[in-house]
């Protein structure tokens, strides 16, 4: 049950089996690592923007590396063998050691924590002392699509009443990635602060029904529809569209035609 400017609409949370695809423009087995989310790039290098986006690889050897170009506002989680620390990004490309440790086989996987607005992150030239190699996917894969609920938005906030911070802002920690790691399922996550399904928190009607369907927010290539094909997707959208004053007989005739 949501409330907004007192009107109360009730919102049926949808988990579809659905034979559409949501899907990154290439294979992910022609990287050495395995591409969390969607992403734009191949074999030299790729992008990624959404939230809980990243990679995912197994390596052998003392020190993993790799050269990252950002903005300067994006957080990553990095976790090798279930060890996990925060990596906050600077502005410009260069080398970062994302792990110096024993030698021996290890698995990372680095996370992006915060959501589109921190702008893309581009990751090339892994390295590590031995091989590197792509983690297998799961058989099971999620997609949601949603708004500040869905990226994490205040999740690292001292209360409900938090402002919007960057470091706050946990994607990994919010229910879609705490869902994927449940089921053991693949996630892409669709989701940007403020954006609604008609209208957006700022009366902006450039929505999600069409950043959705994007391989990244502000790129104009749109997804694929065969490469990667959810088995559930999780659509949580309505806070903004009814904050902005949307009608809820509209917004019911767009969330039918969105679900099409």
């Amino acid at each position: 049950m949501m409330s907004a400017g007192g009107r109360h609409v009730r919102l049926i949370p949808v988990m579809l089996s659905l034979a559409v695809a949501a899907l990154a423009p290439f294979a992910a087995e022609a990287q050495a690592v395995r591409v969390l989310g969607r992403s734009v790039g191949g074999p030299a290098g790729f992008s990624v923007q959404w939230p809980a986006s990243g990679f995912q690889a197994k390596f052998s050897g003392p020190v993993f590396s790799a050269t990252i170009k950002d903005d300067g506002k994006t957080i990553y989680e990095i976790d090798v063998d279930g060890a996990v620390r925060v990596l906050a990004l600077e502005k410009g490309e260069k080398p970062y050691t994302l792990w110096q440790g024993r030698p021996g086989e290890h698995v990372i996987t680095v996370t992006r924590r915060t959501g589109p607005n921190s702008g893309a992150t581009r990751f090339s030239d892994f390295k590590a002392d031995g091989a590197i190699t792509p983690t297998a996917a799961p058989a099971r894969r999620l997609l949601v699509i949603g708004d500040s609920i869905s990226t994490g938005y205040g999740v690292g906030g001292a209360n409900q009443y938090c402002s919007f911070t960057y470091p706050s802002q946990i994607a990994t920690n919010a229910y879609p990635a705490l869902s994927a790691r449940s089921f053991g399922a693949d996630l892409q996550v669709a989701a940007i602060d403020g954006f609604g399904l008609v209208r957006n928190h700022d009366g902006g009607v450039l929505t999600m029904r069409t950043f959705a369907w994007r391989t990244l927010p502000w790129d104009e290539p749109r997804i694929s529809p065969a490469a990667w094909r959810p088995q559930a997707i999780v659509i949580n959208l309505g806070a903004n569209d009814f904050s902005a004053g949307v009608a809820p007989a509209a917004f019911s005739t767009a969330y039918a035609g969105f679900l099409k």
